[in-house]
């Protein structure tokens, strides 16, 4: 199979893709005007004509405040408040493509050139909001919870630091 991701380009037409859960859906059929705004960008994926997954990228900051302290340690009053990221608004794989691991394969990918941009840009995090239900299938890619928050939601805040820890630590026991 061979997958191709593409920038949205034009309004979204649901037809007959479904990822099983509605406000997903929604979210994907408005994907084209936030991506025209710059509010976030929208990838299709593709195998040949078909449309297998969707899934939105944006830029967001994060308070430090509710970073947990292997995160929020490092920082003073000397410091902005907040932390650049590239949040995962979702990712939707079409409900005749799952249990083929292409969540997997567009997560990987996601991380990866998060990754890469953290090389020449100040992206501090990658942050989701994790169904409940999918919370330890995004742990096996090294996200870890943000500090509990007191509602009853059905996600739970989750992110992957990109700083070079061992480079912060040589640092502060270097130089603080």
């Amino acid at each position: 199979m061979a997958i191709e991701i593409n920038k949205l380009s034009s309004d979204v037409v649901l037809g007959s893709f479904d990822c099983g859960i509605q406000s997903i859906n929604n979210l994907i059929f408005h994907s084209y005007y936030s991506t025209l705004l710059h509010q976030g960008f929208a990838f299709c994926v593709s195998n040949d004509h078909d449309i297998i997954a969707y899934y939105m990228l944006k830029f967001v900051n994060v308070d430090i405040s509710i970073c947990p302290d292997e995160i929020s340690e490092y920082y003073d009053d000397s410091f902005d408040p907040h932390l650049c990221a590239v949040n995962i608004e979702y990712i939707a794989v079409d409900k005749k493509y799952q249990g083929y691991h292409l969540g997997t394969y567009i997560l990987q990918k996601i991380i990866t050139d998060i990754h890469e941009l953290c090389e020449y840009w100040p992206v501090r995090l990658i942050t989701l909001d994790a169904l409940t239900t999918k919370i330890n299938w995004y742990r096996t890619f090294g996200f870890k919870e943000f500090k509990p928050n007191d509602d009853s939601s059905s996600t739970v805040r989750m992110y992957i630091d990109c700083a070079q820890r061992n480079l912060i630590q040589s640092y502060v026991s270097t130089f603080c």
